[in-house]
């Protein structure tokens, strides 16, 4: 898989940026401004550049109207989408208005079903998003996972190598019964085979 970095204008008090040098790098909006603080230079500044209060001048910025249909995220991943990247790293896309968290869980469901893999980081946590396939996570002796439909019902879904199993279950968006899950020290398996979950998991 092709990976991408991108940040965004979201609050970073609780998230380290850990980009590997050499890394193709997208910022949306004031995320710029959160990579200018840990000395990165992104390769390409995205945004209406509300949020920043200006455009900047040392890199090349694609710039959108205030006035559109999509958020600044939400056309940064587009545009990593676009150039080949299917493996994409998020940060500064947690915590803040919760209508950009909600718009930004809504954007990993609409990417994960063209099976892009997109992750939504903090120092503490990761959100990703998988649809009609399964992930595996390395065995952990401790830490929580909850497990969500999302966008309606999720057909098919069996959970392995957790303290609470499902086999073939259907889950319904609108009932959380999926809330923290545990890792016991076998490699976990989530899998769904028709529709999508939110896997929201503790690092």
């Amino acid at each position: 898989m092709k990976k991408c970095y991108i940040v965004g204008a979201g609050d970073m008090t609780k998230t380290t940026i850990n980009i590997p040098q050499g890394s193709f790098v997208i910022s949306a909006d004031g995320g710029y401004e959160h990579l200018k603080k840990a000395n990165i230079l992104p390769d390409i500044a995205m945004g209406d550049f509300d949020s920043l209060g200006f455009v900047p001048e040392d890199v090349q910025t694609i710039v959108f109207p205030c006035e559109k249909d999509y958020p600044d995220m939400m056309l940064a991943v587009d545009e990593a989408v676009k150039r080949g990247y299917d493996d994409i790293i998020v940060y500064g896309a947690l915590g803040g208005r919760m209508d950009h968290t909600l718009g930004n869980l809504q954007m990993l469901s609409y990417f994960s079903q063209k099976e892009i893999k997109i992750a939504l980081e903090d120092d503490s946590t990761l959100i990703t998003a998988i649809s009609d396939t399964e992930i595996e996570f390395e065995s952990r002796d401790k830490g929580l996972i909850s497990v969500f439909a999302f966008g309606g019902m999720a057909w098919g879904v069996t959970i392995k190598g957790l303290k609470y199993t499902l086999d073939d279950a259907t889950l319904d968006a609108s009932i959380p019964i999926g809330v923290s899950n545990e890792f016991i020290g076998e490699k976990a398996i989530i899998s769904v085979e028709n529709g999508t979950l939110i896997l929201i998991v503790e690092k």
